[in-house]
């Protein structure tokens, strides 16, 4: 009777947002977001070239605080395009490139590389900007609907399990 999406956990470790972009005051440029693989934006990096192309495709300033972008924007650098593809400038050792791609955002990016077998000195620095959180389907009550759905004078078993065992005597 374990719920299918958690196995029976109820929760499940999630990026919490907050921990990614602390300090909201901040730009990007001035180092809003302190992800891992994220927090450089170091002038050839996959990260600055995102962050450039963010700001072009959606006419924003990476000069500006955190807080003041708008919160489609703030949605965009945390999870992603959602498909819609961006304009980037790639430059390094090899030259320079231009492309279009769809940007995955950072907190996707950082829940994807923790869900990939292996790299486990990765993951324990991923897992300081996660917080477990109830998982959706069962709201942490660790159940399927089915099983929730049996009832004894009204009340599921967590419900009954919820209750003083006094209430429960009665």
């Amino acid at each position: 009777g374990a719920c299918p999406k958690c196995t029976g956990i109820g929760q499940f470790m999630k990026i919490d947002p907050t921990l990614v972009v602390p300090d909201d005051s901040l730009s990007v440029n001035e180092g809003a977001i302190k992800a891992n693989g994220w927090n450089t934006i170091e002038p050839k990096s996959i990260a600055k070239m995102y962050y450039h192309g963010i700001a072009k495709h959606y006419d924003i300033s990476l000069d500006v605080p955190f807080k003041e972008l708008p919160d489609s924007v703030k949605d965009v650098f945390l999870y992603g395009t959602k498909g819609e593809e961006i304009e980037l400038d790639r430059k390094n050792a090899y030259g320079v490139g231009i492309y279009r791609s769809d940007f995955e955002g950072v907190c996707n990016n950082m829940e994807r590389r923790y869900n990939t077998p292996g790299a486990d000195w990765s993951k324990n620095d991923i897992e300081s900007y996660m917080m477990e959180q109830p998982c959706s389907e069962c709201k942490g009550k660790r159940l399927s609907e089915k099983s929730l759905s049996v009832t004894v004078g009204g009340k599921n078993i967590i419900e009954f399990c919820d209750m003083s065992v006094t209430k429960e005597l009665e």
